[in-house]
C-alpha cells in the first residue's frame, strides 16, 4: 500500500512506500511518479504486525520515522500542502490509525506561550 500526502489531485501528489525492507518517497507530477528517496532498513521487518510511519515536513524540510526511529533528517524536497490518504493494495490489509498536525519541526514554539515574556504594562523596582 501507499501512504499519500500533499495530495492535490489524481496526477499531483507525493506517497511513502514500504516494501522488500525499504522506504521508498515518491512525487507525482502531472502523472508521473519519481523516486526520489530511498531508505534501506538494516533488517527484516515482519510485515504480519502494524508499523508507525510518521513524516514532518516544514519549509522545504522533511523528516521521516519508522516505528519511533528517525530514518530521514532535514530531507531538502518542496511538497505542495494537500490531503493525506492512503491507496491499498491486496498486501495491504490494515490500517490502524492516522493523524494530522498542522505543526512539525518546531513550529509549534511559535505557538506556544513563553514564559520568559512579561505580559505587565509596568515593572516596579525596588
Amino acid at each position: 500500500g501507499k501512504m499519500l500526502f500533499a495530495y492535490q489531485d489524481s496526477n499531483n501528489y507525493a506517497y511513502i512506500k514500504y516494501q522488500n525492507n525499504n522506504i521508498s518517497l515518491f512525487d507525482v507530477k502531472n502523472g508521473t511518479a519519481n523516486k526520489i528517496k530511498l531508505i534501506d532498513l538494516i533488517r527484516d521487518y515482519n510485515t504480519n504486525v502494524l508499523h508507525t510511519f510518521r513524516l514532518q515536513y516544514r519549509n522545504g524540510i522533511t523528516s521521516l520515522y519508522f516505528d519511533g526511529i528517525e530514518k530521514l533528517y532535514n530531507f531538502e524536497y518542496e511538497f505542495k500542502g494537500g490531503k493525506i490518504g492512503y491507496l491499498k493494495n491486496n498486501n495491504f490489509i490494515e490500517l490502524g490509525y492516522s493523524a494530522f498536525s498542522n505543526v512539525a519541526l518546531g513550529s509549534s514554539d511559535n505557538l506556544a506561550y513563553n514564559d520568559h515574556l512579561s505580559l505587565a504594562n509596568a515593572i516596579a523596582s525596588a
